[in-house]
């Protein structure tokens, strides 16, 4: 596990996990209905305390981000809520640069954040935590696991053993 003790004067990136399990009547054909298990969870991303997203509609890519440790350049990383970028997403650029992340936003007023690699594999080691429980969470209800935690543990390690200079 990493600790980031030498980076105060960076920006710190963390985030808010939640998830509530409630039943809700499925339509199992025309005349029958039967009370199912829903898994609702939700992750909010903060820089410095403030929600990266201005808009409630904004969601974050998961998936993306953790792609976001294997390229610089332009993510996906936010999108609308309906599932089309187009309709409500929005970009952020992201750079290396030895020990730190560089992330800019498209959105206005445009956002710049620095944060430290440290700072940035601790962010994803408990974003996988909570991934973990999550999909535990849907296996216990009869439901089908959305994330591959092993691909994404895959592309923390590789990002924390590589030398951005």
């Amino acid at each position: 596990m990493w600790e980031d003790k030498d980076h105060q004067r960076l920006d710190k990136l963390r985030f808010d996990f939640t998830i509530n399990v409630t039943e809700e009547y499925k339509n199992v054909s025309k005349h029958k209905r039967i009370l199912a298990p829903v898994v609702h969870w939700n992750v909010v991303v903060y820089a410095n305390n403030r929600k990266i997203n201005q808009d409630e509609e904004e969601v974050f890519v998961i998936d993306e981000f953790f792609n976001s440790l294997a390229k610089q350049g332009e993510v996906p990383m936010y999108t609308c809520s309906c599932g089309n970028f187009e309709c409500g997403g929005f970009y952020i650029n992201v750079m290396y640069k030895k020990d730190i992340v560089i992330w800019k936003t498209e959105q206005r007023p445009v956002q710049k954040f620095t944060f430290s690699k440290i700072n940035v594999l601790l962010f994803a080691e408990k974003l996988m935590k909570e991934l973990k429980k999550l999909n535990n969470v849907l296996l216990e209800n009869g439901l089908t696991p959305y994330f591959e935690i092993d691909e994404f543990k895959s592309k923390v390690q590789s990002y924390a053993t590589y030398n951005h200079l």
